[in-house]
């Protein structure tokens, strides 16, 4: 197992690198924009963000699964290794994407007008409509390359593609933002044509490079798996960001803008720490699920993985206050106090995925969508009952409650799919250890009021939290002895 744990380290922490680079980039834009836009405006563009993400998982339909799914295991007629069945795959997917994609544009444009009334209550916004879905599809060409070079373990080149074209979109959005003055518009028009300009180029290269053929059985293999995974993608994504739909509705834009501000600090541990893994998870878990002593693997995974998500989370959430007023302004600092449960929802999210890995070895993709529909009805009941009550306070913790519900429906019938023996305890005890860190934390705030003591206490309640963790694992029958062992053992029975 921990060869495995190394992999993901290993090419994690590149993607960590780059993905922290590239955040980093992004949220450099929070001083322009919280001092340039105002809340509305900013508001006005995390709905886009919103419509972006769900049009491109309509786009996708799965695509970006069932390729990987297709180009990492064996075909039917054993010609896993074969570089021409590979890149018949590849450009059968791209050629799909292309096509569907421009129709899904050509009939958001007929109803854009529509579609501006349901989330602003205004048909003032068709363009930005159009453009969030050009957005779209041009990320969805992009999904693919990604997959492309991280199943092919080209880590590097990835991240350095990704870097250029988040500096170019940086760019693109100071110029439209600071000399032309186009506010909201011009935040979103730089999106859609940087990843539009990337997407097709990606897609020109890999077609010089790999042909341009299309296999109508691949396409196929691919829906079948990728579709229903895709659904439950997308109630997945929704229960996700429903809280953001409920905000505006209930709050305004104003108040959506503020949470959008917390929503992007949080996005620290995102873009650094859970996109690189979730990156690496997939190939990653179809190399595991390939070995005889693949429940152990996953099992001794799950309270590691556990442990290092939530000293991330409170590492993070430790300095809210100070992250607020270093990439925003005090107007902002009220949302301080709801970063920590939002760190804490992305911990879970990837808790969640290695807790799926069943649905992924029995290849029944279709089971997550009753699952995650369950889910988001409970997210939708959750968020309507908090907040009125609590405002953005009660989004947070409704998105929190959504996701450990999920967990426990993800556990209890994903284990009747393919039992595996996740050490729940452990990962539970380890969770719940950073809820005791955390309101530790909070409680000296209120204590000393000089920042240089009061940052020094806060890491050595890191550290003691890091070392309790550490030394509850070490307890546990995962030991770096054992796991030696075990890989010496597995690799003599493959």
């Amino acid at each position: 197992m921990i060869k495995y744990l190394t992999q993901i380290i290993k090419k994690g922490s590149i993607l960590s690198i780059g993905q922290f680079i590239q955040g980093s980039i992004s949220i450099l834009l929070l001083p322009l924009y919280t001092r340039v836009l105002t809340k509305a405006e900013i508001g006005t563009i995390d709905m886009l963000v919103v419509f972006q993400s769900i049009m491109t998982l309509l786009i996708l339909v799965g695509m970006r699964q069932g390729f990987t799914r297709a180009y990492l295991l064996k075909d039917e007629d054993g010609a896993d290794d074969n570089q021409e069945h590979k890149n018949s795959i590849l450009s059968t997917t791209l050629i799909f994407l292309l096509f569907w994609g421009c129709f899904v544009l050509f009939f958001v444009f007929n109803v854009s007008s529509f579609i501006s009334t349901l989330l602003f209550q205004s048909d003032q916004y068709t363009d930005l409509i159009f453009f969030a879905v050009v957005t779209a599809l041009g990320t969805s060409l992009c999904q693919i390359y990604e997959a492309f070079f991280l199943n092919n373990g080209k880590v590097k080149t990835f991240v350095l593609i990704t870097t250029v074209q988040l500096l170019l979109n940086f760019s693109l959005i100071i110029v439209m933002v600071v000399k032309f003055e186009k506010g909201a518009y011009g935040v979103v028009f730089s999106n859609s044509l940087t990843s539009l300009i990337f997407g097709l180029l990606i897609v020109l290269f890999f077609f010089m490079k790999f042909g341009s053929s299309f296999n109508f059985k691949y396409l196929k293999k691919m829906l079948r798996f990728g579709a229903p995974t895709m659904v439950g993608i997308l109630i997945l994504v929704l229960f996700d960001i429903i809280d953001r739909f409920f905000v505006n509705y209930y709050l305004g834009l104003s108040e959506l803008g503020t949470y959008s501000i917390a929503r992007k600090i949080s996005k620290i541990q995102s873009m650094a720490f859970v996109s690189p893994f979730l990156g690496v998870w997939t190939p990653t878990m179809y190399k595991i699920i390939s070995k005889k002593n693949h429940k152990k693997i996953l099992s001794d995974l799950l309270p590691i993985v556990t442990y290092i998500f939530c000293l991330i989370t409170i590492a993070i959430s430790s300095q809210s206050n100070e992250l607020i007023i270093v990439f925003a302004t005090e107007e902002y600092i009220e949302s301080s106090y709801i970063i920590f449960w939002l760190c804490i929802s992305q911990t879970l999210f990837v808790i969640n995925t290695i807790l799926s890995s069943s649905v992924h070895i029995v290849g029944k993709s279709e089971y997550g969508i009753l699952v995650n529909g369950i889910v988001l009805i409970l997210g939708i009941i959750v968020n309507i009952l908090l907040i009125p009550l609590f405002g953005l306070f009660g989004a947070v913790v409704g998105t929190f409650l959504t996701f450990i519900f999920q967990s426990l429906v993800f556990y209890i019938v994903f284990q009747r799919l393919y039992y595996i023996p996740f050490k729940i305890y452990l990962s539970f005890c380890i969770f719940i250890l950073s809820f005791l860190a955390y309101f530790f934390i909070q409680q000296l705030q209120f204590m000393f009021s000089n920042f240089i003591i009061l940052l020094i206490f806060k890491i050595i309640v890191i550290i003691i939290y890091a070392l309790i963790g550490a030394w509850i694992l070490l307890k546990s029958k995962i030991s770096i002895v054992d796991i030696s062992k075990l890989e010496l053992n597995s690799d003599r029975d493959d």
